[in-house]
């Protein structure tokens, strides 16, 4: 009976070696933390004169990466077949950021509100969005 004993102790201590003690480690961090996403509020404001369907929003980020993400939140308009996306802009004026589109294929309402998330690789800040004739844009 002792011999089993010796036997059970030795396999349970094995069994505990081979999953492994919780270990604590620590990292330093090698890279500056920037925000990860923003989220961003426009209305009727970010109409273009040319095309009264859609929202262009331009939001400086110092980033130059074409890798942009964009989900649209809360709004006071819904159309079925909304369109939106993001590309990789350069502001005359303010610099690299992102250009987020929104295609409604009806005419925006005066009483227009959206709210999205954003987020773009590398970005170094997130400015206030502008409108996209302030950003100097030919395409407005």
């Amino acid at each position: 009976m002792k011999g089993w004993t010796v036997v059970v102790i030795v396999m349970l201590f094995a069994c505990l070696l081979s999953v492994g003690l919780p270990r604590q480690s620590a990292a330093a961090q090698t890279e500056t933390v920037f925000p990860f996403v923003a989220n961003i509020d426009v209305n009727n404001s970010f109409v273009p004169p040319s095309n009264d369907e859609v929202v262009l929003v331009f939001v400086p980020t110092g980033s130059k990466s074409v890798n942009c993400l964009v989900t649209l939140n809360d709004t006071t308009f819904v159309v079925l077949g909304t369109q939106v996306f993001c590309a990789l802009r350069t502001s005359p004026t303010l610099g690299p950021g992102v250009v987020v589109t929104i295609v409604y294929f009806q005419t925006v309402p005066s009483d227009y509100f959206l709210d999205f998330t954003l987020w773009q690789q590398g970005v170094t800040h997130y400015g206030q969005p502008i409108t996209c004739t302030n950003a100097g844009f030919s395409f407005c």
